[in-house]
């Protein structure tokens, strides 16, 4: 599981202080805010709120990919678990002849290898499409 605490320490090292003034994260928010005092003039609101904004944007952008990394992970390790219990098999990608030859013999005269090959392509295809 992704430990999100580390990650944001990560993801602040490339936003330490913007304009001199640092940012804070707040965890009842899930957002990072201005921490300075309040600002000058209506020029510094405006960028302190561009600032904040660009930060939150990277933030949410950045906490989407740990989502999808996290994701990709849980799936690997789904698939993983099936091959350990001896649901799933683990087969070549490429039908070896060895393989061919035991589908060839095993049904009727009328297919050829090429029709072998591209029924087992076939099937690894749609077992990868529909990752069951």
């Amino acid at each position: 599981m992704i430990d999100l605490s580390k990650e944001r320490k990560a993801f602040e090292k490339m936003w330490i202080e913007i304009g001199g003034n640092p940012i804070n994260f707040t965890f009842d928010k899930n957002m990072y805010v201005w921490s300075s005092q309040e600002p000058k003039d209506k020029t510094e609101t405006i960028l302190i709120d561009l600032a904040t904004r660009s930060i939150n944007g990277a933030w949410a952008v950045f906490l989407t990919k740990e989502r999808e990394k996290q994701s990709e992970i849980d799936k690997l390790k789904a698939k993983l678990a099936k091959v350990e219990s001896g649901e799933w098999v683990i087969v070549p990608e490429e039908p070896t002849e060895r393989m061919l030859d035991s589908a060839y013999s095993s049904i009727s005269d009328n297919l050829h290898y090429a029709d072998l090959e591209n029924i087992y392509k076939a099937m690894i295809r749609v077992t990868q499409e529909n990752e069951e």
